[in-house]
């Protein structure tokens, strides 16, 4: 029978290999459980990671982003059938008429992305035509919005588009007149007590922020030296990803958000109500919301919902487990090292 300590074992063991580096939070009953650092958050001068160190979360701010409109539509500032034409001016001949916020919300508006999530370099690949110095607010990114193409009728399947969240970003500053960061600030983070997460420029000198790293390529595809990610990913963090949270404040997020924090009860029901099938893997399924995911099983019963990041020093996940009253957090500056410890967890806590 496998129990907490699998967690601190793999963990170490995937440390020691250079694999992971990180803080694995974990709650049962709103009591911590377990919370550990491992690795570094500065490798150069070898400042260790702690359990309150402050890591970027990449898509995870897309929660934030699900809320936020949840709380607008709750003041009748919008409302999820709303048309993107009719609430931001930003121009495209290709998108088409009826797409919604709902279709945005769900991945499911049928626009192509701004930059292909599929082989992982794909914002890389982007900053050689457009560096990433360049696109520090969402208006920095109207430009580049507003050449994408139509690929799908709304609503007809479910493509993960960040592109659709950075339009639900720009929704949001149209009703509130306020900027996106000020909003989730004002919002989110202070009515959840997350007072050690906020949206941090690359640039900026912070306290107790860890540096993202990943692992360059040879010619030949063979791994090389450690590299800070400062040119693969946006320099501030938007509406489709990049705040920075500690596990702390994340499951403080988790609480607020499941306690009525931010809206009523029966809006945090449809918060957390399935919407769009994703794929389907031998005894589950896994589905969208508003911006989280679901796993559900064969009885449509809702095993784990989730908030997830991955991109170039940046490795996250916020699982949520309500049968067993379980919140596990996994911070990670280093691409795609979650997946173990979160595997792991799933066969303690499912």
């Amino acid at each position: 029978m496998r129990d907490i300590s699998a967690i601190d074992q793999l963990a170490t063991s995937l440390a020691k290999d250079g694999t992971f580096s990180g803080v694995v939070h974990i709650t049962r009953q709103k009591e911590t459980i377990f919370q550990k650092a491992w690795g570094y958050a500065n490798r150069a001068f070898c400042v260790p990671n702690s359990p309150s160190t402050r890591f970027a979360t990449a898509s995870i701010a897309k929660s934030f982003t699900g809320v936020e409109l949840f709380r607008l539509s709750a003041a009748g500032k919008i409302s999820f059938e709303s048309r993107l034409r009719d609430i931001i001016d930003l121009e495209n001949p290709h998108w088409a008429t009826d797409i919604t916020i709902e279709h945005l919300l769900t991945h499911t508006s049928g626009i192509e992305d701004y930059f292909p999530e599929n082989g992982g370099n794909g914002f890389a690949k982007l900053m050689e035509q457009i560096p990433n110095y360049s696109l520090r607010s969402l208006s920095d990114f109207r430009s580049l919005l507003s050449q994408l193409k139509q690929v799908d009728s709304p609503g007809a399947k479910f493509s993960y588009n960040n592109a659709g969240y950075l339009l639900l970003g720009l929704c949001i500053e149209a009703c509130t007149g306020l900027c996106y960061t000020d909003v989730i600030e004002r919002d989110i983070f202070t009515e959840a007590g997350m007072s050690d997460s906020g949206f941090v420029d690359l640039e900026a000198v912070q306290e107790n922020v860890a540096e993202g790293y990943f692992k360059d390529r040879g010619e030949h595809g063979q791994e090389g030296s450690w590299r800070r990610n400062v040119y693969r990913i946006p320099p501030n963090g938007l509406s489709d990803g990049g705040a920075y949270s500690t596990s702390s404040d994340l499951i403080r997020f988790v609480n607020a958000l499941e306690g009525g924090a931010f809206f009523s009860h029966e809006l945090v029901d449809e918060f957390l109500t399935p919407k769009v099938l994703d794929c389907v893997d031998d005894d589950v399924s896994i589905h969208y919301g508003y911006g989280v995911w679901f796993l559900l099983d064969e009885n449509n019963q809702i095993r784990r919902w989730s908030a997830t990041g991955e991109e170039a020093g940046v490795s996250c996940r916020v699982f949520r487990y309500p049968k067993t009253d379980v919140i596990a957090v996994i911070l990670a500056n280093q691409k795609g090292c979650c997946s173990e410890i979160g595997l792991e967890l799933y066969e303690l806590f499912h």
